[in-house]
Parts: C-alpha cells; structure tokens; sequence
C-alpha cells in the first residue's frame, strides 16, 4: 500500500479515554462520545501491530465493530486530535459527514477565543476532517457552508477558524471535466470562480477566474480582490470582462485591464475596447462607467444623432430620466432640428402597491416643413396629452376612479409617429370616472367627464360634468313575515337620473366657447314601477309604468321668414320641465328544443330560442294643452297649402347628449323579437379518446325583432332589426347586422305597400359584415419571451413594435362591408325621393412567421375595394441575436412613408450600444 493511503493515529492513553467519558457523562449524546473514544482506544492498540492495517490480523474484527457505530446526537470534536486522513478512510473513521449536526459555535470557540463572532453552519456529502494542530477544518464532497449572509458551495472547502478564513476549489472528474467550483454568495451577490480564499472577519479575499452577476450584465476575470474602502465592499477585477451576454462563450464584451466594482452600485472600468465574436472593433474607451443595481437611478438621456431631408440635422430623444422615487419615475426627453423643429415630451409613471396606478404624457411640438419664405413652407403647434389611471379593487371597496385620457392637436400624429394605426386614427375619446355605492343602501353615485374628438373635422364634444344617481329596485309591498307569497310582493320600484353639461364646438372656436358659456345643460331622471308574475307556469308576464321628467335651460323657437324664404331660430335661456309617462306589459319564455339521431356521427342537435312578445302606449304630449311643442312652416309652398311641422321646444337644437325629450306623437302596438342563444351539435370524436364527445356551435346567437304601431295613420309596421354572430372552424368569426324595411321604395319615396305584395321580403337600408380569422399556430415549446423592436423611450411612438417568437406563424384577415340606402329629396313639392345604394369595402391583412428560429418576417397591408388603393402597408423584420436585436420597419408608400433599422443590446443598462438608422414619414413631403 502507498505511503498516502496508510492510516496514521497518535498514541492516546487509557488514563485519557476515562477523563473524557467522565467529562461528557453529564452532557447529551452519551453513547456517541463513548463509541468515538472506543474508536481512539481501538487505533492505539493497534498501532504497534504495524502502519499497514492491510496485514493486521484484527481488521476484520475492528472494521466489523466501526461499520457497525452510527454517529448520531450532538458530537464533541475537540477530542479528535490531528486525525489527517484521504477522504476514503476518514468516512471509514467518522461515519458520513451528512449526518452529523455539529456544534459549529463551541468549536469555533474552542479553536480561537474571539475568532468567530457568528455560528458557523457546515456539511459535506464525503467527509469532515478537524486538524487541531493548524486549527483547520477540511470538507470533501459536496460541501456546503452558511456564516450570516454568506453562503459557500464548492467540492472541498477548508476553514481556518483561528484566522477567520476560508478556502474553496472545485475539482477535475474522471473526464477531465471541472466539477463542484465555488459558488460564493452573500447577499444578493453571487460569484462563480474556480478558486476563493476569504476572511470573514475583514471581508477581503482573491478569486480567482471569477464570473459574476452585477443587474442586468456579467463580469468575468482573471484575478479578483475583495477589499473594504470606506465601509463599502469593493471588487477589483484583474482582466475583466463586461457582458450582458450569459453565454459560457459570449457574443460580446466589453474588455479593460482593470476594472473596479461596488456591488449593488455601479462599475467603473480603465480605458476599454469593444469585442464582438472575439474581433475588437478599432474604438477605444477612455473609461467606462456602467449601472450595476437593480433599482432605479435617475441620469441624463444621450441623444441620438439624426438627418431629415426637410428638416435639417437633428438630435432626438435625449434628456433626462428622474427615477430616484419608489412611487413614480419621469422622463423629459425632447427632438431639436436645424430648421427650428422641436418637440418637448414629459412622461410620469406612478404605482402604489394595491392602491392605484397610472401614466401621464405630455408632449408639445413646433414642427416645421420646407424653407421659410417658400410655398412649400408649413409650421403648426401641435400638443399630446394622456393620462391613464387604474384604481386597485381592494384600495377603497364600494367606490372607483378611473382616467382614460387621449388628447391631441389634429396633426399631431402626422408628424410625430411612426405607427401606422396611431398616425391613421380619426377619432379620440377621453374619460374621467368617479363611481361610489353606499353601503347597506340601495342607492349609488357617479360622477365624470369626457370629450369626444374628431381630427378630420376638427370637431369637439366635452362633457363636464356628468352626473348620475341611481336607485336598486326596491319591493315595498313584500312582507319579511308573510307566509304566503302575493302578486303584490313582487311590485318593485327603482330610480335613475342623469345630468349632462356639454359644450359643442371646433378646436378653432373652443375658447372662445368657454368665455361665453355656451353650453348645453340638461337633466333627466326615471322612476320605473313593475312586477313579475308567472302565467302557465312557463310564462314571465312584466307589466310596467314609467314616469320620465326632463329640465332643460333653454327653449328653441322656430319660425319662417317669407321674405327670406327661410326658417329662423331664436333661443331663450331659462330653467324648464317637461314630462311623460308610458306603459308596457312584456311576456317572455325560453324554448328547449332536442333532436336525437341514432346514426351517423352528428349525435343531437340542441337549440334554445327565447321569444318575447310586448305592448306598450305613449299618449301625445305634442297637443297644445302641454305647450311642448310648437308649429311652423318649412317653406312656402307648405305656408301657401298651410302644412304646419311640429317641432319641439327642447332638446332640438344641438341636443343634449342622453337626454331624452317627450313624445310628439301617439303610438301604441305590439313589440316582437326571437332570440337563438344557442344552436350548437353534440357530434362523435373518434380522434380524441379521452374526449369522445365534441360539441359545435352552429350558430353562436341570432336576433330578429319589430314592432307594429295600431295608432300609426300608415306604414304602421317596423323596419325589421336583425343581428347575427358565428365562428366557423374555430377561426373565421362572422358578425352582422341588418335592417329590412317591411315597405315598398319607388322613385316617388316610400309607397304605402308591403313589399310581400310585389314579390319580394323587403329593402335593405343598411348592413354590416365584419368577417376576421386568424391562422395562428400553436406557441412552440419551451417558448421565448417577446422581442422589443425599438428603444424603450420610443414606445410612445411604437407602441406595437414587437415580435414573439413564441408564435410560429400567424395569418390574420379582417374585411369590413358597409351598406347604407342613402335617400335624396329631389323635389320636395312633389315628394320626390332618390334612393342611392352607397358600399364600403376594405380588408386588412396580417402575417407574420418565424423564418428560421431566429428569424421573423411580418406584413400588414389596408386595401379599399372601392377606390381600388392600397393604403399603408408595412413590412418587418425581426432578428433574434440572443444578447442583441436587429428590427427593421418599412413603409413603402402613403403619407407615412418610412423606414427604422435599429440593432442593440437588449440589456438596459447597455441601451445606449446601438445602431438606428431611420427615415422619417415627413421627411418625403
């Protein structure tokens, strides 16, 4: 046997053994001392049988007794004394270190007074090794040590308890391969290295062949030295490398020959060069300075260095970015051209955690095209504001805001973005809300603002404020201590209101608008009484009664003017009410159909229709005595015949939006309407085993009704509503609605027959198909998460720009039909009417698929069948580079003409390693 694996024991006395047991008599774990100091007893005897146990003639015996000794409980170490073994005989001599629970505090005092001023938590899968002499403690293994904040993991660890110190190195297997290096935390800091040596108590050590994680990046180095300066940890890194690539060969880092960093802090490099896929690119660095946090900081955005064709030279997106507030963060970022052109955008993010959250933009630009003093020459002022605020359900229970608030100038989109639906939008709406219900009552309260915006026509509609308070339905009548329902128990009442103040104007007038008040005020409040009663078991009878009053703060008068051969309008300020009443019995059911089949693959066929059937009256209030509406003449050959029009007082001139007026003329009939919620097939599955049944939606839901006026003096039947819904296959959703006029149209107008008695059901005044599917496939396993095309301050402006690779393919189609009859007055003497059918077709296409792994290519394409164009299309295409991106957008024609190549590093700590190349869509005009 080799020298290395003889077992070598120091002579202990028997005098010693008994002073031990003694001594341990009184404390736990008896029997695990006693049989650790037989074991010494043991090794003294036989050591002057010889160095060789392999020719000792007791190893059976004693091998037999020490395989046999389990060491459990609480074991004093101290006793062991110089015991320097291989890994294979000291597992023989102290068991598997693994079950060991070993008071580590008492030997470290024991080791050195003062040395250790925290408990010390050790294991190793092989063994343990304590070396009293240079008061060191070997683990083999699998090892694993815990001291405060620190943590160790390595294959062989030693502690030196007198010094504070520890050391750790990873080892080469069979293959050659390294296992088990040191992973080396404290706190948040992690450190993968080959070799460490570590003083606890100073904090100091070397590493060496280090690689660490530092927020978002990688640094790997040579030699590495932990160090105190002024209270801070500090780490000098000898040949380091900064990445934000994970890779064991990155694609690309950031090379200095020295390097310092102060963990949770910031790194700080010597002069540095850039290295992509091993080439350094010829540009160096004076010094580096690098985030290494995961909290915010706040710092000054570089901008980007531009040209524009009509504009001039530029620098674009830079400022400042403020994030030192766990609460909200800003970012002031503006674009300066040598043409004048500027813009100054203000963007704040806020969040408390389970409170609220929200976002709040404000941007203004001065944008400038072609040369002063030219024909070509155009300046506007143009302004964005939104404001998006989300209130957390758990933050104030019974009561709500919430703000969704998108505010522009008309060309604000046309010169500062670059995406297609946002440049291509015509309308803009605005919402403020506040909601409360109070509890233990039936009523509620709500309260907000809005604004409406149509950028074509420049037209506004601001409604502020908005007020509505609502009762629940209340039962009076119903006794909490009768035993016998009644017919009267189920009479409920309930009660809403709404008051509007709205105001009606251009951008251009919308000041002046506001100095002289003009506004629309009105109110309107409803008090509805009804019952439920069931009729043959199947019927649900609801009669009604409802009473409606309406306050207006302005009266309309019309009255024609034969000199002028015109209707003139006055108005009058002051406070009216007006009211109404009307009533209504409704008789619904629900009707189960099933049809069974005994063959085939379709199994049933199930339906369930819901018809209701309703009458109602509303009286004429449009009688004099009411005094709520008034008559005129249109026009002179009606003043001539003496045809006077009623009109009403209120509510006519720029009417109050959602509030209603009284009626103008006496109507009572019959409602009618059929609804299919359901028609659906249950039919066999033979593919799918553990599912062998498969239901398919025929129709998802379908609509008819109309209504049939008996107090009408013609035309007493209503046009026909109709609406429908249904997916096919899983993928293609069809939607429309219709109206059908029961009538008969000729050139003269509507004639006063039905169209059945010409042969045919009835003329369509106007339709809508709205068809979309899409063909997407599954995600791939082991999805990737979505690529980010375009800088993070740029979202404002890209708000799609993103690629996800975890789809394969996708194709999606939306086509829109628009049908309207459009009626022209010809002659209005004679009555005369054209009728014009006026269509509306376009499609959008989308497709994008995954190229190879990394590749993406994406086309979005607007036709218009009728004017036969193409509007604006875009074509993308995105690059996977594991650490970078590559994306580039082009819109080859239309008013947003463009293009955007951006390559980057996706970390956002290197945010500022790029390429952009870009083209802007006002740069062509």
């Amino acid at each position: 046997m080799k020298e290395s694996q003889y077992l070598k024991f120091e002579k202990f006395s028997l005098v010693a053994v008994g002073l031990s047991y003694l001594v341990n008599t009184k404390v736990r774990g008896v029997w695990v001392n006693v049989k650790l100091e037989l074991r010494t007893y043991l090794y003294s005897i036989i050591k002057p049988i010889g160095r060789d146990i392999d020719n000792c003639l007791l190893v059976p015996f004693i091998c037999l007794l020490l395989f046999s000794i389990q060491s459990n409980g609480q074991v004093d170490t101290s006793k062991l004394k110089n015991n320097k073994q291989d890994t294979a005989g000291l597992k023989n001599a102290i068991g598997d270190s693994t079950k060991l629970n070993v008071d580590s505090i008492n030997l470290a005092k024991k080791f050195s007074k003062g040395g250790i001023d925290k408990e010390v938590k050790y294991k190793a899968k092989d063994s343990i090794v304590f070396d009293l002499d240079t008061k060191n403690v070997h683990l083999y293994g699998v090892t694993h040590l815990d001291y405060g904040t620190i943590k160790l993991d390595a294959d062989s660890t030693t502690i030196n308890f007198e010094k504070s110190e520890i050391y750790a190195q990873g080892r080469r297997d069979s293959t050659g391969k390294m296992i088990g290096e040191p992973i080396f935390v404290e706190g948040e800091q992690i450190i993968n290295t080959k070799k460490i040596a570590y003083n606890f108590k100073t904090k100091m050590g070397v590493v060496y062949d280090v690689t660490t994680k530092q927020g978002d990046g990688q640094i790997r180095g040579d030699k590495t030295k932990f160090v105190k300066e002024d209270g801070h940890d500090v780490i000098y890194v000898q040949n380091g490398r900064y990445s934000t690539c994970d890779l064991p060969h990155q694609h690309f880092y950031i090379a200095t020959n020295k390097l310092k960093l102060i963990p949770g802090d910031k790194i700080i490099t010597g002069p540095a060069f850039l290295v992509i896929e091993e080439v350094r690119v010829p540009l160096i660095l004076p010094f580096g300075f690098f985030p290494a946090q995961n909290k915010k900081k706040s710092g000054i955005i570089i901008p980007t260095f531009g040209q524009s064709e009509t504009q001039g030279f530029a620098l674009r997106e830079g400022g400042y970015y403020y994030g030192n507030n766990q609460y909200f963060d800003m970012a002031v970022t503006g674009d300066l051209y040598t043409n004048g052109t500027y813009r100054l955008a203000d963007r704040i993010r806020y969040t408390k955690r389970y409170k609220f959250n929200g976002a709040v933009t404000l941007s203004f630009a001065e944008n400038k095209t072609g040369l002063s003093e030219t024909p070509q020459y155009q300046k506007s002022n143009n302004y964005l504001f939104t404001w998006v605020h989300q209130q957390d359900g758990k933050a104030r229970p019974g009561s709500n805001f919430s703000a969704d608030v998108n505010i522009k100038s008309s060309k604000y989109n046309q010169f500062n973005t670059y995406n297609i639906a946002t440049a291509a939008e015509q309308a803009l709406s605005s919402k403020i809300t506040y909601s409360k219900i109070f509890p233990r009552s039936p009523f509620s309260l709500g309260i907000s603002a809005a604004q409406n915006q149509i950028l074509s026509t420049k037209r506004i509609e601001i409604t502020l404020p908005q007020l509505s308070f609502n009762m629940q339905r209340l039962t009076p009548f119903k006794s909490s201590k009768a035993v016998k329902a009644h017919w009267w128990d189920q009479i409920g009442v309930s009660y809403n209101s709404n008051f509007v103040n709205e105001l009606k104007t251009y951008d251009s007038l919308f000041i002046t608008d506001i100095q002289n008040r003009n506004f629309g005020t009105a109110a309107q409040h409803n008090i509805p009484i009804s019952f439920n009663t069931k009729l043959f078991k199947y019927l649900v009878i609801t009669p009604a009664f409802n009473y409606s009053g309406f306050l207006y703060t302005q009266r309309n008068n019309f009255t024609f003017n034969p000199t002028l051969n015109k209707v003139e309008t006055s108005t009058s300020k002051g406070v009216y009410y007006t009211q109404s009443y009307n009533m209504t019995v409704n008789i619904t059911s629900q009707v189960f159909g099933t049809a069974r089949f005994k063959r085939g693959k379709i199994m049933a066929i199930r339906q369930v229709l819901t018809p209701n059937l309703g009458a109602y009256y509303n009286p004429d209030f449009s009688e004099p005595r009411y005094n709520y509406y008034g008559r005129y003449f249109i026009d002179s050959f009606n003043q001539r015949i003496g045809k006077e029009t009623p009109y009403s007082y209120y509510n006519t001139v720029n009417p109050v939006s959602g509030i209603g007026q009284v009626n103008g003329r006496k109507s009572g009939g019959l409602t009618f309407s059929l609804a299919m919620n359901s028609f659906e097939a249950k039919v066999k599955n033979s593919k799918d085993t553990a599912n062998p049944v498969k239901k398919i939606k025929i129709i998802e839901s379908f609509n008819v009704g109309s209504s049939y006026n008996f107090l009408a003096d013609s035309m007493k039947l209503s046009p026909f509503s109709i609406q429908a819904r249904n997916t096919f296959f899983e993928k293609l959703t069809i939607q429309s609605s219709f109206t059908l006029d029961p009538y008969h149209y000729s050139s003269y107008g509507i004639v006063k027959e039905y169209a059945l008695d010409k042969g045919y059901l009835g003329v369509l005044r106007d339709a809508t198909v709205n068809a979309g599917i899409s063909l997407a496939k599954k995600p791939a396993a082991g999805g990737r998460p979505i690529m980010s095309t375009v800088d993070s301050r740029l979202q404002f402006m890209y708000p799609n720009a993103y690629a996800n690779f975890d789809v394969p393919a996708n194709i999606t189609l939306n086509y829109v039909l628009n049908y309207t009859l459009s009626p022209t007055v010809i002659n209005v003497a004679n009555n005369l009417t054209e009728y014009k059918k006026v269509y509306n077709q376009s499609a959008t296409i989308t497709a994008d698929a995954n190229i190879t792994k990394n590749w993406k290519l994406r086309y979005n394409v607007f036709y218009n069948f009728q004017t036969k164009q193409v509007g604006n299309s875009q074509f993308e295409v995105f690059r996977d580079l594991h650490c970078w991106e590559m994306s580039f957008s082009w819109i080859p024609s239309g008013f947003q003409k463009s293009y955007l190549f951006n390559i980057r590093v996706k970390a956002q700590s290197l945010q500022e390693l790029k390429y952009r190349k870009q083209r802007e869509n006002f740069d062509s005009r």
